[in-house]
């Protein structure tokens, strides 16, 4: 019995659920199946609280109705926003002295389940340091039994500034009077889904990079393997089996992905490689309150030439392959390997009711969980180019600290975390994720 899904369709809420009608659970059981189970319609986004409670218990029987009673999340979020140029807020504060000329400034609009079926269109138009277009629309129920499901991204990117080497394990930045680089991407996906934890996905898109000459002429002649295009099409396949109660920053439970891409599908296409990944992530709940977990990944290139471009040989140190305590370093590579782990412990969880504070109704309900941590991180990167000058690379990393982890809305993540690096070297960094 559902209650309270105004926009969600049944069928959306009762995909996500681990029990349907008539199936029998031991009742020994039954706390933690409805605590997983409202964590998992949670993690979707288009609830910000849920109850699951019995009803009508035939104690002779051992029947029982299930009510499933949500609070549905807003739907649309156009958010004005100043998004940082580099690779971190971290990065921006020391390297860039928090310059406002590396800023994009524009908005991001997420506009979720607006047909109740639980797809997410999502648009990005930024101007300054990077001017920025992006598109992306993801349909995860083409048919009836919601198993089949789309994916859509368009991408365009322009910029007068370029990190074009890695010097002493740091970016090197060369502005221009004119577009350094400009990108377009498109790409198209469709994903299988015969059960709840378990998803295949197939995509094929077409990439093109342009760069000016200059910055072969007199900075990088390899950026692009010799060429100031880089045009080529891809197709990848993945695996996700994800058993997580959260899918930002869970406490429960575990995820195993695996991926294979092959960049350069025709010959005429510039780049000619493979990639194949895997990575792990998993949770234990050692008490109420204190919970461990261990993420790990290995990815690994092939490039069918001797040309490799610098632009394609990245590592560590871009998006979330990253090490705590290195956040201002990249680390450059064909082969890399990383693992981390957390000991959390909870001290908060509960809900803040902002009343009308709030302008915003669906946004009333708070919840909020605080989580310091301590942590451990350890990772190599494999790189046949290496230079003498990036020493970070084709050597073992580590680092340790600890956090303090905040999460709203049970998907928008905070987390100010201190750490120190092989080198000894020590700062706070700050991380964040939206949940999107």
């Amino acid at each position: 019995m559902l209650s309270g899904n105004k926009r969600t369709l049944d069928n959306t809420i009762k995909r996500e659920l681990t029990f349907h009608e008539n199936d029998t659970l031991q009742l020994k059981d039954l706390d933690k199946i409805i605590q997983f189970n409202k964590s998992r319609i949670l993690g979707t986004g288009i609830a910000n609280q849920i109850n699951i409670n019995l009803k009508n218990w035939d104690t002779e029987s051992g029947k029982t109705d299930v009510l499933v009673e949500i609070k549905e999340a807003i739907f649309l979020y156009p958010i004005p926003i100043a998004e940082l140029a580099d690779r971190n807020f971290n990065v921006w504060i020391k390297e860039q002295k928090a310059s406002l000329s590396r800023l994009n400034i524009g908005t991001y609009t997420y506009w979720l389940n607006a047909s109740g079926r639980a797809e997410l269109m999502k648009f990005t138009l930024l101007f300054g340091y990077t001017n920025k277009f992006e598109f992306n629309y993801t349909q995860p129920a083409l048919n009836t039994k919601r198993t089949i499901g789309i994916n859509l991204n368009l991408h365009y990117s322009s910029s007068k500034e370029l990190g074009y080497d890695t010097q002493n394990n740091k970016l090197v930045f060369k502005r221009l009077n004119e577009p350094a680089i400009q990108k377009q991407k498109y790409t198209v996906g469709v994903f299988y889904r015969p059960e709840v934890f378990t998803n295949y996905t197939f995509s094929i898109s077409y990439q093109k990079n342009n760069i000016s000459d200059s910055i072969i002429n007199s900075y990088n002649e390899d950026f692009l393997g010799k060429s100031i295009h880089q045009n080529y099409f891809s197709a990848k396949y993945q695996l996700d089996i994800d058993k997580r109660n959260l899918k930002v920053f869970a406490t429960k439970g575990f995820k195993i992905s695996t991926y294979l891409q092959k960049d350069g599908i025709f010959e005429q296409d510039d780049l000619n490689r493979i990639i194949w990944g895997i990575g792990g992530e998993k949770y234990w709940a050692l008490s109420q309150k204190w919970n461990i977990d261990l993420k790990m990944k290995a990815q690994l290139t092939h490039y069918f030439n001797d040309k490799i471009p610098y632009y394609t040989n990245k590592a560590l140190g871009y998006e979330k392959d990253y090490l705590r305590g290195y956040e201002y370093y990249v680390v450059d590579g064909q082969k890399y390997y990383w693992g981390k782990t957390n000991l959390k412990y909870l001290i908060l969880d509960k809900i803040i009711h902002w009343g009308k504070i709030m302008p915003i109704p669906k946004l009333r309900n708070m919840p909020i969980q605080f989580f310091p941590s301590l942590n451990f991180d350890a990772g190599y990167v494999d790189n046949k180019l290496q230079k003498a000058s990036n020493n970070l690379q084709n050597t073992f990393l580590f680092s340790y600290g600890f956090g303090w982890n905040t999460l709203l809305y049970n998907n928008k993540l905070i987390q100010i975390e201190y750490s120190i690096n092989h080198l000894n070297e020590k700062a706070l960094f700050l991380h964040y994720d939206i949940g999107f």
